[in-house]
C-alpha cells in the first residue's frame, strides 16, 4: 500500500495496479521485473495485492517492475516503471557499537545530541540512511532535516519489535567533509507515559541504531554506523519527555 516502497522488510511484497482509463474489467496480466521475473500472460482479474514470486530478495535490493494488462478494451502498453527497495533485514546487516545516554531524572533529562563527521572522497551515486531508536529521534545531514516524520521510530512493543525508517539521502551528501547529527530523547521508551506517568516502562537507557550506506559512482560502497567516533552531549533541548 505504498507509493514509494523504500526500505521495506517484506521479502515477498504485494503489487497492485490500476486499469487503463475506460476499462471495465481485466482479463489477464503480465508482470516483468529487472531481476528476471516474468509471469508471462496470466488469465486473471486480480489487480490488487499480487504477491511477488520472483527470485529471492536480499537486504538493500532494489527491483524495478512493470505490468501490462488485457481488458475489455484490448491489450495495454507496458506501464511506467516502478520499483521497490528492501531495507536491512537481519542482525548481520548492521554494523554498530554501544554508546552512552544522558543521565537525569525522568522529565528533566536533556535530549542527547549525537554527531559524526566523515569525509567522502568520491562522488555519491546513491545513499540511504537506516535508523531506529529506543526513544525518539530526529536526524540531520549537513544541517538539513532528514525526512518529515515526527515521533520516529513510532510506538511499538520495544522488547519484541522496532520499526526501522529508511531515507533516501543521496541529495544531502557531497564530496568532501560531511556531518550527520541526531537529536535523541526519551519518548515512550523511558519517558513518563500512561495514566500513572510512570517512567522506564521499556528500559532505562536510550539507544540509537543508525547506518549510512553510500554507493559511489565507481560501484564501491561506504558504510558508516553508530559507534566509536561519534560524539554526544547536551544541546538546546534541556528537558525532554513525550
Amino acid at each position: 500500500h505504498l507509493d514509494t516502497a523504500l526500505g521495506i522488510h517484506v521479502r515477498a511484497p504485494r503489487l497492485s495496479w490500476r486499469l487503463p482509463d475506460g476499462s471495465a474489467r481485466q482479463l489477464a496480466y503480465r508482470i516483468r521485473t529487472d531481476n528476471g521475473w516474468d509471469t508471462g500472460r496470466v488469465e486473471s482479474d486480480t489487480s490488487l495485492l499480487l504477491r511477488y514470486a520472483g527470485p529471492p530478495l536480499g537486504a538493500r535490493q532494489r527491483v524495478g517492475w512493470q505490468v501490462k494488462v488485457w481488458t475489455d478494451q484490448g491489450e495495454s502498453d507496458w506501464s511506467a516503471a516502478e520499483a521497490f527497495e528492501l531495507g536491512l533485514l537481519d542482525r548481520e546487516d548492521w554494523r554498530v557499537e554501544p554508546g552512552e545516554d544522558p543521565p537525569g531524572a525522568p522529565g528533566d533529562r536533556p535530549a542527547a545530541l549525537l554527531r559524526y563527521e566523515f569525509t567522502l572522497d568520491q562522488p555519491v551515486a546513491v545513499a540511504r540512511l537506516y535508523a531506529t531508536a529506543h526513544g525518539l529521534y530526529e536526524a540531520f545531514l549537513n544541517g538539513v532535516r532528514v525526512g518529515d516524520a515526527e515521533l520516529a521510530p513510532g510506538f511499538t512493543q520495544y522488547d519484541a519489535r522496532l520499526q526501522v525508517q529508511t531515507y533516501d539521502v543521496t541529495a544531502d551528501l557531497r564530496t568532501g567533509r560531511n556531518a550527520i547529527g541526531v537529536l535523541l530523547a526519551d519518548g515512550w521508551f523511558r519517558g513518563q507515559v500512561g495514566i500513572t506517568r510512570a517512567a522506564h516502562q521499556w528500559g532505562t537507557h536510550l539507544a540509537l541504531l543508525a547506518q549510512l550506506e553510500v554507493t559511489h559512482r565507481d560501484g564501491t560502497v561506504t558504510v558508516l554506523g553508530t559507534g566509536p567516533g561519534w560524539r554526544s552531549g547536551s544541546g538546546h533541548v534541556v528537558a525532554a519527555d513525550l
